[in-house]
């Protein structure tokens, strides 16, 4: 196991108090209980930490269960390969109880290089936070500040799809309240619905509000016309055969539309194709992973990719079949999904990075979602706010402005 390289992060060890910790190397007991460390390295670090971290993510108050290190380690090496880590890990008598992966790059040349940190993390995950039980996070988040506070040897730390309220919005908050340079890039409302008890798909629609209900009746009568609908479902504890078969059904779907006729579907990019065909084909992931298909006669009209974690649905992605589009497709899906997995015990569905008027519809529920960048004190850090905060959306907006069309109205 690697500990910490870092030239400031060892004088903060030598003034504070050290003790040993399972062979990982000297650590800091801070007065919350939590003796810490900071371990750099390759994604071979996952595997040192595998069993432990697996144990954790199984306690039920840890929100994030999905964020396991057969994941990131799929997720490294379709999107980051090579990337060296660090991984910021809290221990309690020996049991894990907190772990932080971060990337850590440098972006630019010498003499301005910028050492980067950076959440192991894309827009192909719903969520990034630190790792810990509810119960703890708030005792997280004073220590992470206090680390970052007092290490050297970064500038700028960026966590992707950061969740109000978590560890990570309240290390920003703690960073905000003392001065530091702080913002929070792309802040999003993401709706949520709660399902309701139900036994029956009309019942699922007599829960909705009234012109939600008109809209659902009339375009299930009218693809019932059509013939028999069907929820297919792939992925938890189904047959593995079946899972990577609905799988590729909706790859199929997906790229017929307009995502692949725009190279936004998964097989128009090799790193994404990687990414989910790897978790498709890595023991224990696929567990977490939903394919959801609803077919009529057979013909596939709609479908949906996500990850379950506790009692939560994460929706990844949704393509349908654009010979459908007059019946609704994706609200009939959503319509046959929440009735789905309602009777497997979920009782959250959470929609994904946007509050589009169609995912309204269905709920006025939302939590927050950004992307919180912390700069340090260093020169290099107040560069980089300047041009992440200040030059970045002026130029921006400059070039927009240069390369839209001027319509004469004269």
């Amino acid at each position: 196991m690697q500990n910490v390289e870092s030239p400031g992060f060892r004088s903060y060890l030598r003034s504070k108090t050290r003790t040993g910790d399972e062979g990982l190397g000297d650590g800091i007991l801070f007065p919350s209980g939590l003796t810490w460390h900071l371990l750099r390295g390759t994604e071979s670090i996952l595997r040192d930490l595998e069993e432990e971290w697996e144990i954790l993510c199984e306690s039920e108050d840890v929100r994030y269960g999905y964020l396991r290190p057969k994941l990131l380690r799929v997720h490294l090496s379709a999107f980051s390969p090579g990337t060296s880590l660090t991984l910021i890990v809290a221990r309690q008598a020996g049991e894990l109880m907190a772990i932080f992966p971060l990337e850590d790059r440098t972006n630019g040349f010498d003499p301005i290089s910028v050492r980067w940190l950076r959440s192991a993390s894309n827009r192909e995950l719903p969520h990034l936070d630190v790792i810990c039980r509810d119960s703890d996070t708030e005792r997280v988040a004073r220590d992470l500040w206090r680390l970052f506070r007092e290490m050297k040897g970064w500038d700028v730390l960026q966590i992707d799809t950061v969740p109000s309220g978590g560890a990570v919005d309240q290390l920003r908050e703690l960073a905000g309240q003392e001065g530091r340079r702080i913002y929070l890039h792309n802040p999003t409302r993401v709706p949520f619905i709660e399902i309701p008890a139900s036994r029956t798909i009309h019942e699922v629609i007599e829960k909705q509000h009234r012109s939600l209900r008109k809209q659902l009746r009339r375009d299930l009568r009218k693809l019932e016309e059509l013939g028999d609908i069907r929820l297919v479902e792939g992925g938890g504890e189904g047959a593995p055969d079946h899972t990577a078969s609905c799988y590729q059904r909706f790859l199929d779907l997906e790229h017929d539309t307009w995502k692949g006729r725009e190279s936004y579907s998964i097989r128009s990019r090799r790193e994404m194709k990687v990414f989910y065909d790897n978790l498709f084909h890595t023991e224990g992931s696929e567990g977490r992973w939903r394919v959801h298909l609803l077919t009529c006669d057979g013909e596939i009209v709609s479908g949906a990719l996500g990850l379950v974690s506790g009692t939560t649905y994460y929706g990844i992605r949704i393509a349908f079949n654009e010979r459908y589009r007059r019946y609704s497709p994706g609200h009939l899906l959503l319509l046959h999904q929440i009735h789905a997995l309602g009777r497997r015990g979920y009782t959250t569905i959470d929609m994904g990075r946007n509050d589009s008027p169609e995912k309204m519809a269905w709920t006025s529920s939302t939590h927050q979602l950004g992307t919180p960048f912390i700069f340090n004190h260093s020169l290099r850090g107040r560069i980089a706010h300047f041009l992440i905060v200040k030059a970045a959306p002026t130029m921006k907006s400059l070039l927009k402005e240069k390369w839209t069309p001027k319509v004469s109205h004269g």
